[in-house]
């Protein structure tokens, strides 16, 4: 497997904060035109009624939204965009991201279940209910070392591909029209018309309270050796950076060359990047997730301990 630091450059980005309110709206497409972005189809054959997110709004994207996406396109489209929120469940709650005003902080509460985790938003501290007997949650403090492992069992499930998929809906918006050309096979292949197999993601988690703004980037090859995927879709969020690897045609099956190069990181941070190669659309249902936390000091009546059912 190779990497590269130089083999591509930023096109174009959207920065915003993830809490962001307000009324204004940044929309994205021309207003003269009547046909939708990726269909192509024109009234009375669709129309062009429901809020199109250029990020999805489960992700708290209030302001950014698409003008020319059909009502059909956006229903099929917001499969995409729940699995990607699925994934990012944890993150959404880690930095306290509604989905609109007033919705109250984000939570994870499995349904039929008492166990709960949630960020309380007055004073940035994270909530955790543990029921025991459910076995949702477990925590354990690592002794005289002041780290606890936090365990969640059957998070949410996702499917990877869609996730491609989605970055790739948020990626068309900020590319120009003649770089639309040489990718002109997209729309068909976020319609289900056509698959990719194998897709090339990769995933990094970056210590600490997550990123207080959200970041959607797409980058350009510069490099010949890295034309069969001339554009890099990134999307950073929460604790996360997710990179895609567009490729320059659906029967493009060589590995790319990985970007690892990001401007966000702190430079004395440890990352090590997950490749993914995604031969299907697979849903994954991991078993748990495992979060792991240092601390200065405790409330001397908690009682960390493993708190596994018996």
């Amino acid at each position: 497997m190779n990497h590269s630091d130089h083999h591509y450059a930023e096109l174009n980005s959207i920065y915003y904060p993830h809490d962001i309110t307000g009324t204004e709206k940044d929309l994205v497409g021309d207003k003269s035109k009547t046909t939708c972005l990726f269909c192509n189809q024109s009234p009375p054959d669709v129309t062009f009624k429901k809020e199109a997110h250029v990020i999805p709004a489960g992700l708290g994207n209030r302001t950014l939204f698409y003008l020319n996406e059909c009502d059909n396109c956006n229903d099929r489209f917001s499969h995409y965009e729940n699995e990607l929120v699925n994934y990012l469940t944890f993150d959404r709650i880690f930095i306290s991201a509604q989905k609109r005003p007033g919705s109250g902080a984000p939570k994870f509460k499995q349904k039929g279940k008492q166990s709960e985790l949630k960020m309380n938003p007055d004073n940035g501290s994270l909530n955790i209910s543990i029921f025991e007997q459910e076995g949702i949650f477990e925590i354990e403090e690592k002794d005289g070392q002041k780290i606890m492992t936090f365990k969640i069992n059957n998070p949410p499930p996702y499917r990877p591909e869609d996730i491609c998929k989605c970055l790739t809906h948020m990626g068309w918006a900020l590319l120009e029209e003649e770089d639309k050309k040489l990718v002109s096979y997209i729309p068909d292949w976020l319609l289900g018309k056509i698959d990719i197999y194998p897709l090339y993601m990769d995933t990094a988690f970056i210590k600490g309270n997550g990123y207080a703004i959200v970041i959607l980037e797409v980058f350009k090859t510069t490099n010949e050796e890295s034309t069969n995927y001339p554009y890099l879709i990134r999307f950073t969020y929460g604790t996360k950076i997710i990179s895609f690897y567009l490729p320059a045609s659906p029967d493009t099956k060589v590995e790319p060359i990985r970007f690892t190069f990001c401007p966000h990181i702190p430079k004395d941070a440890s990352v090590h990047p997950t490749t993914w190669t995604i031969p299907s659309n697979e849903r994954l249902k991991p078993e748990n997730i495992i979060y792991t936390w240092g601390y200065q000091a405790k409330d001397p009546r908690t009682d960390i301990k493993n708190s596994k059912p018996e």
